[in-house]
This record gives structure tokens, sequence and C-alpha cells, in this order.
């Protein structure tokens, strides 16, 4: 299955698809109705839009340090 089905993850039907999924023109109603098929297509396909996506530095940790950080230099200045 996974030969099969990498291949077509690459395509523009396939990320048409997955486009629709999550936005709501769901694959099935809910997720025990999803076909062995269907559900590794819908994991490979958020594998592969967590891996294109650039990594955030707005974590909360950070954000938490950038506030502290903003608050700080207003004091000062």
């Amino acid at each position: 299955m996974k030969k099969r089905l990498n291949p077509f993850v690459e395509t523009r039907r396939a990320n048409e698809i997955f486009i629709l999924d999550q936005q709501g023109y769901k694959l099935a109603t809910n997720q025990q109705d999803l076909t062995p098929l269907q559900r590794r297509f819908l994991i490979l396909m958020q594998q592969k839009q967590n891996r294109e996506q650039p990594k955030s530095n707005d974590s909360p940790n950070n954000l938490k340090k950038q506030l502290k950080q903003k608050v700080k230099q207003r004091r000062e200045g």
C-alpha cells in the first residue's frame, strides 16, 4: 500500500482532496468509517504538510520571552 500511495501524495489532485477534507468536506462522516487506504492517505498528507510548513518560533515559551523583552524595553526606554 505504501508504494502505491506515496507517488499519489505528491500530486495536485491529492493536495486538493486533502484541502477539501481539512475544510469540512470529509472523506467519511467519522474516523471509524475511513477505509485503511483513506486513513493512510490522510496520515501521509498531514505528514507532508508538517514537513512543508516552516518551523515557527511562536511556541508559548518563545512568545513569553518576547513579551517580557518588550515590556523590559518599554520600561527602560
